[in-house]
């Protein structure tokens, strides 16, 4: 079975990506201030909490990249977005580590490093619940949708009934190509139904 998009999505990356930055400086200072609570005369912020601040706006960046956090959300529950998350987490909480002793940053507190990972870690989750609250509410209410042709046979059928229940997904079904006589009898009074020899293009045409 083969899904060709009609109206491609606009996927936003690019406000994930300021958004995200944007949570990760403030769950850094927010970080400093909770443990700087604890002892203001031990946990000065110093040049060393300057250069590592530097070091993980272009680190952070380059992580939710090759996550693919970064990507809108679809499908996913909310299980799979917080450990994909903590993996993201782990990561930087590992490189900060790392810059930490390859700098020899003495004075950068071990005890700032895991209260920013957990701040951050929260941040970014409760960011992408909102998100996907949202993109939920609106895909359910036929806002963002995009239009897709289905290739169809028999065993498509609990595809494309999954797919017609749960409009949050963000698909409408513009049509279904397929000879398969089962399925062009359960949809074809809700779906229009198209043989396999009709041509696509000419198939276009006509629905757009």
């Amino acid at each position: 079975m083969m899904i060709n998009t009609i109206k491609h999505k606009n996927t936003h990356s690019n406000w994930f990506v300021i958004l995200d930055m944007l949570i990760t400086m403030i769950s850094y200072f927010v970080a400093y201030f909770l443990i700087n609570l604890l002892n203001k005369e031990y946990f000065t912020f110093s040049s060393e909490y300057v250069i590592m601040f530097i070091l993980i706006v272009p680190t952070w960046l380059f992580l939710l990249h090759t996550s693919n956090l970064i990507q809108r959300p679809g499908t996913r529950t909310q299980v799979s977005m917080f450990f994909n998350l903590l993996y993201f987490s782990f990561a930087g909480l590992s490189l900060m580590f790392y810059y930490k002793h390859l700098l020899n940053l003495t004075n950068f507190s071990h005890f700032f490093i895991f209260s920013f990972t957990i701040v951050h870690l929260f941040s970014l989750y409760l960011f992408r619940i909102v998100t996907h609250r949202v993109f939920k509410y609106f895909r359910a209410n036929r806002g963002n949708t995009s239009n897709v042709i289905i290739y169809a046979d028999e065993k498509s059928a609990a595809f494309i009934d999954d797919m017609m229940k749960h409009k949050e997904w963000g698909f409408r079904i513009l049509m279904i190509i397929s000879d398969s006589i089962f399925i062009s009898e359960k949809y074809r009074y809700s779906i229009r139904i198209y043989p396999d020899e009709s041509k696509i293009r000419n198939i276009l045409d006509h629905a757009v």
